[in-house]
């Protein structure tokens, strides 16, 4: 369990930190934010529960809460404010999603070789995606990481994409294989600098790399003898957050 603190004489009681916290960590009781016992050992430390809080009444580590810069689109804000969004209203324009896309060529590559592909899969596709390869896990000898979320998706709780609109997937064959990794991270990690700087949100879904570490996951989506590098769910976010944490 974090260091996690909810000063109850500031907290007004909104439930905005329940609702946003991914390991379901606190409750709402008396008109006031707790920690649920039985749920702590769960938490993560993600700091999203400090963050969104606008009354400015939890603390994690015992730090103070501090507002969001004026400069959060600049480079340095979006590194200080990019969160893991879960939450969403919608689908990025296609041709900003491009954009943003775009940009990542520019991004650093080992020897120049940008072995780096990606592919986007969209609503409503990405559920059809999610559901048939959560069902094929769930009857293989799926990896303890994998299986509690494959569980839960044909539950119908969606951790592994988050209902996010899109997904963008970074793939390669087998040509310098041995630094695709290394770019598929810088890059990924660009675009979601710059979607924070445009106002979207993203996550980084690990859960979807490892489905699509099965051969016949990405000769499913399109992509056979490909090899899956990383994952992002991407949107527009239905969440403000208040505070660095």
């Amino acid at each position: 369990m974090a260091n996690l603190t909810i000063n109850t004489d500031v907290c007004i009681g909104c439930g905005m930190c329940t609702k946003e916290c991914p390991c379901r960590v606190l409750k709402v009781e008396g008109g006031k934010a707790l920690v649920d016992e039985k749920q702590s050992p769960n938490c993560m430390s993600c700091g999203h529960c400090q963050s969104i809080c606008k009354a400015g009444a939890i603390s994690l580590f015992e730090q103070k809460c501090e507002p969001l810069p004026d400069e959060h689109t600049s480079v340095i804000g979006a590194i200080k404010t990019r969160r893991s969004v879960r939450k969403w209203k919608g689908a990025i324009p296609n041709e900003e999603l491009k954009e943003m896309i775009n940009l990542i060529k520019f991004a650093p590559s080992a020897c120049n070789y940008r072995p780096i592909k990606f592919m986007v899969i969209n609503r409503p596709k990405l559920t059809e995606v999610l559901t048939h390869l959560a069902s094929r896990a769930a009857n293989l000898e799926t990896t303890p990481a994998i299986f509690r979320p494959v569980c839960a998706y044909q539950a119908k709780v969606d951790i592994i994409g988050r209902d996010a609109p899109h997904m963008i997937i970074a793939y390669a064959d087998d040509q310098h294989k041995e630094f695709a990794n290394d770019d598929a991270t810088i890059m990924l990690a660009e675009l979601e600098l710059a979607l924070v700087s445009k106002g979207y949100g993203s996550f980084w879904c690990g859960f979807m790399k490892v489905l699509l570490k099965d051969p016949y996951a990405m000769e499913y989506i399109g992509l056979k003898g490909q090899h899956c590098y990383g994952c992002m769910g991407m949107g527009i976010p239905n969440i403000t957050y208040h505070h660095l944490v």
